[in-house]
């Protein structure tokens, strides 16, 4: 069974029992609707269209999940999935502990971490921006091979900020990982699903 929902140039299709496909077209003036599934984690697709012509879009296809959902301050110690791991990033970088930032990393990735937070300027403005975010987001789950791109935004009295915080599952926890720091794909994904979300939120 299939279900289809229309509006202007935005395909939602919902197949039973379980895989959503959004398929958004994102025009250079943004004339057309925005909508985004609320679903369990499936797959999405980003339609972008040239501004003048319609025809040949170029089509970002991902596993994962647009819906946003809000991250507690407080968060049950016994959960181990997004939005909990999320709540335990936002709460150690605010209290600026490198040990509890130190246990959200790989074991292999902490020693650029160390290096890192060796100079106290870097740690401190680390804790500096983390203790500024009024509240926080997460506005999308990109599946990539073996991690997860997590799309977070963070809200401040001065501005909003969206972030992608890369993890993987390690016994059974979600652990940030360097791996996709060279990769090309990172930053032209989260940059277009950012793009989509920042045009999106002005509709």
């Amino acid at each position: 069974m299939q279900a289809i929902l229309e509006m202007k140039s935005i395909r939602i299709i919902r197949s039973e029992p379980s895989w959503w496909f959004a398929t958004v077209a994102i025009l250079g003036t943004m004339s057309a609707g925005l909508v985004h599934a609320q679903s369990a984690a499936g797959e999405v697709s980003i339609e972008l269209s040239h501004p003048a012509d319609s025809s040949n879009p170029i089509v970002i296809r991902f596993k994962g999940n647009m819906s946003q959902r809000q991250v507690p301050e407080r968060i049950d110690g016994s959960r181990v999935d997004v939005i909990a791991f999320v709540s335990r990033l936002v709460k150690a970088n605010k209290r600026g502990n490198p040990s509890a930032i130190r246990d959200l990393w790989r074991p292999e990735d902490r020693k650029e971490l160390d290096a890192r937070f060796a100079n106290p300027v870097a740690l401190e403005r680390n804790t500096g921006f983390y203790k500024n975010v009024t509240h926080t987001a997460i506005e999308a789950e990109i599946a990539y091979g073996s991690t997860i791109i997590i799309v977070v935004r963070h809200s401040t009295p001065s501005t909003n900020v969206v972030t992608p915080y890369v993890v993987k599952r390690v016994e059974g926890r979600l652990l940030q990982t360097n791996e996709l720091q060279s990769d090309p794909i990172l930053s032209p994904m989260v940059s277009i699903v950012g793009e989509y979300l920042n045009r999106a939120k002005r509709r």
